[in-house]
């Protein structure tokens, strides 16, 4: 995300909080970043800042850059908000001898899509695909609120049915009886209510 520059007095920013800071400043735009072989390096590490301000409710997501009491002068705000819930942030991984698996605690905080291919014959019209669709740079940005139409919001965090409760609640005893002695964190149940009502 950059640093505070004490000799120069300034804020030094990276493209990735110049980024953040354009989405807060434009909400009507969706950002992407996206982070290819994201688990080179251990995802808990680097990215710990935003593990946890994404598990907070998405009125009370801000970043803090440098501390509160220095004042920047390039004008850089110390704080950067993610309230509008326009960024989104991808990851491509590998997963062999030259990455780092993804802990519990990451897996409970994201969406992982897994492509197990088998088969190659779908090469030669891919690429065939390809040539036909137009570089991202040349297309149009999706609005927000087009792209919320494609999303409930406004149901309760923990809009489940009775019996879609018992039924978890009936998994979570069958996890602690376990010799492993596991049982879902409370995201679970949330985001299993939100895949629901978008479904």
């Amino acid at each position: 995300l950059g640093y505070f520059n004490d000799l120069r007095g300034w804020y030094e920013p990276t493209d990735l909080s110049e980024l953040l800071q354009f989405a807060s400043e434009h909400t009507d735009h969706a950002c992407v970043v996206c982070l290819d072989e994201m688990n080179l390096a251990r995802v808990e590490h680097y990215f710990a800042r935003f593990l946890s301000v994404f598990q907070r409710d998405e009125t009370e997501r801000r970043i803090n850059l440098f501390l509160e009491g220095k004042e920047s002068t390039n004008d850089y705000p110390n704080q950067i908000s993610l309230t509008a819930g326009n960024v989104f942030f991808v990851g491509t991984v590998n997963l062999d001898e030259s990455t780092v698996g993804f802990s519990n605690r990451l897996l409970d905080r994201a969406n992982v899509v897994e492509l197990d291919i088998k088969s190659y014959g779908f090469i030669e019209s891919l690429e065939a695909f390809k040539n036909k669709v137009q570089h991202p740079a040349n297309l149009p940005a999706i609005p927000m609120k087009i792209f919320k139409r494609f999303r409930v919001t406004d149901r309760p965090k923990w809009s489940l049915q009775s019996d879609e409760r018992d039924l978890l609640l009936k998994i979570n005893e069958i996890l602690v009886d376990t010799e492993l002695d596991i049982h879902f964190a409370h995201r679970v149940p949330q985001q299993i209510a939100k895949f629901i009502a978008n479904f």
